[in-house]
């Protein structure tokens, strides 16, 4: 997998272009406020600057009317190097983190949170 600085500014250019493809387009200002962010850190999100946690990646997907998925860069995780990632994590936070990883990889997408 890439460094942790390309992947997240890699994040911050598709959250930024679902945002301008949005229909109708959405400011920074707008998306914040949907999210309950501040402008400044959309911003930052969308420089890759500031690191998004999953639950605001979902609900910045849900406000831009696109899957969480589409908005993670593609990236072959071997199977052990995930599940040593997300060992400390819940499991249904596991699981759909797992079917996300999948559906970039394949280009299908992912429902539910």
């Amino acid at each position: 997998m890439e460094d942790h600085e390309t992947f997240y500014e890699e994040v911050g250019r598709r959250i930024r272009d679902a945002r301008r493809r949005r229909k109708p387009a959405l400011t920074q200002d707008g998306l914040a406020k949907l999210v309950g962010l501040t402008r400044t850190s959309i911003t930052n999100i969308e420089q890759g600057r500031q690191k998004c946690m999953l639950h605001t990646l979902s609900e910045i997907a849900s406000s831009l009317q696109v899957e969480p998925a589409s908005l993670l860069p593609n990236a072959d995780v071997p199977p052990a190097d995930l599940d040593r990632a997300l060992k400390h994590r819940d499991p249904g936070e596991q699981e759909w983190i797992r079917s996300a990883v999948t559906a970039a990889n394949t280009g299908r997408t992912v429902h539910g949170t």
